[in-house]
C-alpha cells in the first residue's frame, strides 16, 4: 500500500482477480491493435524451405504453390520407412529433381534384433540409391536415435488420422472468423 491508503497500479494489475462466467466457447476477442500494412506479394530472394513434411502432397501442386510463393527448393523429410519412403522420393524427384530433396527417415523396426545394424546400413542405402540426402549433417539424426519412439511406430492414432483430425480443426476454426 501506498502512504495514501491506495494500492500501487502495478502490483494491483498483475494480483487482479475476477470472477467471471464466460464459457471459452463464447469467447470472440477483437483486436484492438491497428498497424499499417505492407503486403508483401514475393520474397525479394528465393526462398529455400530447409524442414518440410510432404509425403501425403502432391508434388505438382507444391510445384505450383512454391512457384506462386518464390520457393526455389525444398528439403523434405520423409516421415515413411521402406518401400512407402522410396515411393515418396521417386515420386518428387520424377516432378522435379532439382527442385526437391528428401531426407529418409529412420527406420527403428528390428532395433533389439542383434543384425539391426546392418540391416539399417542395407535400408539406409537403398534410400540413398533413390536419391534420400542422408549424412552426417542431418540436425536430427541425435535427436531421433535417443527418441526412436517419435517415430510414431505403434502410436494410439495413425498419422492420417492424426492430419485429418488437423485438417477438421483448421476448417472449423476457419469457420469462426
Amino acid at each position: 500500500m501506498s502512504p495514501e491508503g491506495t494500492q500501487d497500479k502495478f502490483v494491483a494489475m498483475v494480483s487482479a482477480k475476477a470472477d467471471v462466467t464466460l464459457p471459452l466457447s463464447e469467447f470472440h476477442p477483437r483486436c484492438m491493435l491497428t498497424t499499417p500494412a505492407h503486403e508483401i506479394p514475393l520474397p525479394r530472394f528465393p526462398v529455400i524451405d530447409y524442414h518440410n513434411h510432404l509425403d501425403a502432397q502432391d508434388p505438382d501442386q507444391v510445384l505450383k504453390i512454391m512457384d506462386a510463393c518464390g520457393i526455389e527448393y525444398i528439403v523434405n523429410i520423409t516421415m515413411k520407412v521402406g518401400e512407402e519412403a522410396i515411393q515418396v522420393i521417386d515420386r518428387f524427384h520424377a516432378a522435379d529433381a532439382a527442385r526437391f530433396s528428401t531426407i529418409g527417415w529412420m527406420d527403428w523396426t528390428g532395433v533389439e534384433r542383434s543384425d539391426f545394424v546392418n540391416v539399417s546400413v542395407e535400408r539406409l542405402e537403398r534410400l540413398v540409391e533413390h536419391g534420400a540426402a542422408i549424412d552426417a549433417n542431418n540436425e536430427r539424426y541425435e535427436e531421433l536415435a535417443a527418441h526412436p519412439d517419435w517415430g510414431f511406430h505403434g502410436a494410439e492414432f495413425s498419422k492420417h488420422q492424426l492430419l485429418e483430425q488437423r485438417d477438421r480443426s483448421q476448417k472449423a476454426a476457419r469457420g469462426f472468423r
